[in-house]
């Protein structure tokens, strides 16, 4: 199942009324705010054994959004013993934003119809020739959910609202970058701002072939 609108790439997530195991309060996940407007990402990245050669080769780190078919870099950063460190710009060019208005459904609310926002950025590592070889993933689950954190910047403050047969919304934003959590389950989902409380979310690198 997946978002027929806004947050692009920002996958489904699970149904307020049926997440009592999924409920909580916000955190950084190893992110926090500059004074500037930029976001800066310190966090220790879970790699598995079978992909731990694969990424001994990491060599840099690059935050890209899609913009027009490609993938255009935004940041660059890190990955050193076994952490990841990048901090995503304090804005965006106007170029990488869209309004989201349109693809909105009627049921679900927004207080700002005008709001721009961009495509998810994914943060991808690459060795020393330059190329692509892996992707960093902000993630979690438990038996009763699996959860996927994902980071856009927003051009103004704004709450989305509401339902759409199964899948909920519950966010509020603010002007500047913004980390929502997709949380799956059986057969609802929920787009939230808050993370589930009972869910540990951990850093993880996977490789481009897995």
């Amino acid at each position: 199942m997946k978002k027929k609108f806004f947050f692009y790439a920002l996958a489904a997530v699970a149904l307020v009324a049926g997440l009592a195991s999924c409920k909580g309060t916000n955190t950084n996940n190893g992110s926090a705010p500059v004074n500037d407007g930029s976001l800066t990402i310190n966090a220790p990245v879970t790699v598995e054994a079978e992909f731990a050669q694969d990424a001994a080769l990491i060599r840099s780190v690059k935050a890209c959004v899609y913009h027009e078919g490609n993938e255009v870099p935004i940041a660059t950063g890190s990955y050193s013993n076994g952490k990841l460190s990048i901090t995503l710009p304090a804005t965006l060019s106007e170029e990488y934003l869209r309004t989201i208005d349109d693809l909105v459904p009627a049921s679900v609310i927004f207080s700002d119809h005008g709001v721009k926002q961009s495509p998810y950025a994914y943060i991808y590592a690459f060795d020393a020739d330059g190329q692509k070889i892996g992707e960093f993933y902000l993630d979690g689950w438990d038996l009763t959910c699996t959860v996927y954190g994902q980071y856009n910047y927003f051009d103004r403050d704004c709450t989305i609202n509401g339902t759409d047969d199964d899948e909920n919304y519950d966010l509020s934003l603010k002007k500047g970058w913004n980390l929502a959590y997709a949380v799956y389950m059986e057969s609802s989902s929920l787009l939230t701002t808050t993370k589930p409380s009972d869910i540990t979310m951990q850093w993880s690198y996977y490789p481009s072939f897995y």
